[in-house]
């Protein structure tokens, strides 16, 4: 594999590779790349991939991989797109992937990452996008996050950030798209993000939003696009009566034991039972 000079895509997540080939891949001179997500991959593999001098994209997430192969990734200097997300990253790990000057977009969901985490982040100035969801982040990263010049997208999804968090988020001056589904925002939230000229695009799920909140939203921001079910001025008691279990075998580390959710809200949670919304 090493000879295919033309291979610039390869797609390896939730199969049996393992740290053993990682060498060879590296070595594949035109590979931009990498996706091995939900693998066997450990710290040991990925000290192999820093031989790589092609790599763009790679992937790891809800692999083994933590903070003492992060060294080894924090030298590659073609790196622009890093998923750690469902890994066992913490702050410390973060604060290797400082040297990365390369990198655009980051993903760190459901990681031990919090508020100190993301100060670690602030040296590299050139991150575009970046995921938090399911993290220990809370409205001190948001203030941290407000002054980053290059921040155009942001995920917050179901973290402990509040109102007063978005309030400081809306000093941004290049934030364009937001999550902040399964949070504890509320119509206020919307009120302090219509001071963020640059929002484009901002996701929203639960019945904290109203209808009429998200009017005044779009009042002051007509171009943004809203995306997610919009709660409608009369709120209704959540349906169960559709349900699909989730084998335990395909649920992510992260992923609780047991949860029900309504299917007409595209997800929203609403106690704990080990389900998830029918697709039908």
């Amino acid at each position: 594999m090493a000879r295919s000079k033309n291979l610039v895509e390869l797609k390896l997540r939730d199969t049996k590779v393992s740290d053993k080939v990682l060498g060879d891949l590296a070595r594949i001179p035109n590979l931009r790349l990498l996706d091995l997500g939900d693998t066997a991959v450990t710290d040991h593999g990925v000290v192999k991939l820093a031989a790589s001098g092609s790599l763009t994209d790679l992937r790891l997430d809800r692999t083994d991989v933590t903070n003492e192969g992060l060294g080894a990734l924090g030298g590659l200097s073609t790196l622009k797109t890093l998923d750690l997300s469902g890994t066992g990253v913490t702050k410390d790990g973060v604060a290797k992937l400082a040297r990365s000057k390369s990198l655009v977009e980051l993903a760190l969901g459901s990681t031990k990452i919090g508020d100190e985490g993301v100060k670690e982040l602030a040296r590299l100035n050139g991150l575009q996008k970046l995921d938090l969801h399911e993290t220990a982040v809370t409205d001190e990263a948001l203030a941290e996050l407000s002054a980053w010049p290059s921040l155009r997208s942001l995920n917050v999804e179901a973290t402990s950030i509040t109102n007063k968090g978005l309030e400081k988020l809306a000093r941004s001056n290049s934030l364009a798209d937001l999550n902040i589904c399964h949070t504890s925002a509320n119509d206020e939230g919307l009120l302090a993000l219509s001071r963020l000229a640059t929002l484009k695009s901002l996701h929203i799920v639960g019945y904290r939003f109203t209808a009429d909140g998200v009017r005044r939203l779009k009042s002051t921001l007509p171009e943004i696009a809203i995306i997610g079910p919009q709660a409608s001025a009369q709120r209704r008691k959540p349906d169960y009566r559709r349900i699909t279990i989730l084998p335990a075998a395909r649920r992510p580390p992260w992923w609780p034991t047991t949860r029900l959710w309504d299917t007409r809200h595209a997800g929203q949670p609403y106690k704990d039972v080990g389900m998830k919304p029918s697709n039908s």
